[in-house]
């Protein structure tokens, strides 16, 4: 099962979900009223130096009453005689008067589900002092005696405490565990208090980097990788694997299996290996068709015309091509045409030959060449259908319904005689060695003991007879040769 790692946008986005960080001057604002910690889901924020507080929770602890009124999307605090009307996406706030006021910032909606007001504006309003701590990013409502004794309270170690959480998870998260284990040592049992009452999520996050820490210091002292290390070399197999398939051609399953490259752990080393890889295997992808159009052009080289012509057809097919590589495939599929037409004019058969000059059959190849592929071969003494001279030495034939090539020393106007037709004598001075051509250089197939009868089958030049011994025949020199023995 492959294993996937948070790519640093996530990571950041868990340090912010932490440590109360969105998109805001600051987040997690703790909210005091009355001298007394607002306990909510949903803190304050601070927005363009204003700030927010979930109306429902504050107003209802100050003796408020809230109704909300989806339609207009506006929201009414009432208190005694005092009444806010305050609607989403506007400044502007009427007190049942005509009396129309201006808030610094226009309420919203938080999570489709918190509508948040400006505290400051609502809170005095409603006849309450208001004071701000930004050390501790706390909002006192109501609440002198805490303000005034606020380095006594646990909100005032939550900044400390929050800064060194996000040095600890980002020190685990490059895998500096010392660093981090140093961190950790530094976080003192007041802010630890502190955190238990205000960021008690962020209390568990201390913890399970502090896991993390020690889990991993022990791996290297044991002499093992530690997690980061390992990561980076599961990334460094996935990168692997897409360079092999990279390799082999396989493009297309090379960018695939790239896919999801940034749920893996990476460094700035193999996030430049992965974007030159992307282009690589982009640009192969773009040279594809002209990959293909320069096979088709191989099988048209190697004769496979129909093949070709096939090939191209598919390929014209497609409905991606650029203009160009269409038009230079319209102009292959015109070129394979012409080669087709004089093919099939040099197929046909203008007249026959017969194999000779070899003691059993001659080879047919693929192409007029000595070194090309065999197709099969011929028996002596068969018939096959001429069509052209291909060169001085090939000539282009048809046997069983193949086209090919023979060499023209094998091939003859006359049908050979197959049988002898008298005997002969190897000459007494000596054995005398059977070829299997009539010629200088050719092949043993057996030697003749002087005085061994032959049986004559053909006169084939003014050096050689082809002669019968025993069911084999092949070759022997005229001069070696004589009627009788006597």
């Amino acid at each position: 099962m492959k294993k996937v790692f948070f790519s640093f946008l996530g990571f950041a986005a868990m340090v912010c979900l932490i440590c109360g960080t969105v998109f805001a001057d600051y987040n997690n604002v703790t909210i005091y009223v009355n001298d007394k910690v607002v306990q909510s889901s949903q803190p304050g924020v601070v927005i363009n130096d204003t700030t927010f507080v979930p109306v429902r929770i504050v107003s209802e602890t100050l003796g408020c009453t809230v109704e909300w009124n989806e339609a207009e999307q506006c929201v009414t605090i009432t208190k005694e005689n005092i009444i806010l009307n305050m609607t989403i996406g506007s400044v502007n706030v009427t007190d049942g008067t005509d009396a129309v006021y201006q808030l610094p910032e226009a309420p919203f909606v938080l999570n489709d589900s918190v509508t948040m007001v400006p505290v400051r504006f609502v809170s005095e309003k409603l006849g309450m002092s208001v004071k701000w701590d930004e050390t501790s990013t706390t909002v006192f409502i109501n609440s002198d005696s805490s303000y005034n004794n606020i380095t006594n309270l646990p909100v005032y170690y939550k900044a400390s405490f929050e800064d060194k959480l996000t040095n600890i998870i980002n020190y685990n998260f490059n895998g500096d565990f010392y660093q981090a284990q140093a961190i950790i040592g530094l976080v003192t049992d007041s802010e630890i208090e502190s955190a238990r009452i205000i960021n008690p999520i962020g209390l568990a996050e201390f913890y399970t980097q502090k896991e993390t820490t020690e889990r991993n210091i022990q791996l290297m002292a044991n002499g093992l990788p530690n997690e980061i290390e390992q990561q980076l070399a599961d990334t460094r197999a996935y990168l692997d694997n897409a360079i092999n398939l990279y390799n082999q051609g396989l493009y297309y399953e090379a960018a695939d299996a790239l896919s999801d490259f940034y749920l893996y752990r990476t460094i700035p080393a193999l996030v430049d290996e992965y974007n030159q890889l992307v282009s690589d295997i982009k640009e192969q992808i773009n040279y594809l068709p002209y990959r293909t159009l320069n096979d088709i052009r191989k099988m048209v080289e190697n004769g496979d015309y129909y093949g070709a012509y096939a090939r191209v057809n598919a390929f014209l097919e497609q409905g991606n091509l650029s203009d160009d590589v269409r038009n230079t495939a319209e102009i292959l599929r015109g070129e394979i045409e012409d080669e087709i037409a004089a093919y099939e004019r040099s197929q046909e058969v203008v007249g026959y030959r017969y194999v000779t000059n070899v003691a059993n059959a001659v080879n047919f190849r693929q192409k007029p060449s000595a070194s090309s592929t065999i197709i099969t071969t011929i028996p002596y003494g068969t018939r096959i259908g001429y069509v052209e001279d291909a060169n001085s030495e090939y000539a282009r034939v048809k046997y069983d319904n193949m086209y090919g090539y023979v060499a023209k020393f094998y091939l003859s106007n006359y049908s050979p005689p197959k049988q002898y037709s008298a005997v002969r004598y190897v000459w007494r001075s000596g054995a005398v060695e059977m070829l299997d051509q009539p010629r200088s250089g050719a092949g043993i197939i057996l030697t003749l003991a002087a005085e061994t009868p032959v049986g004559l089958v053909e006169i084939v030049s003014d050096t050689y007879a082809r002669v019968d011994y025993d069911g084999n025949q092949g070759y022997i020199r005229r001069d070696q040769l004589v009627l009788s023995v006597q």
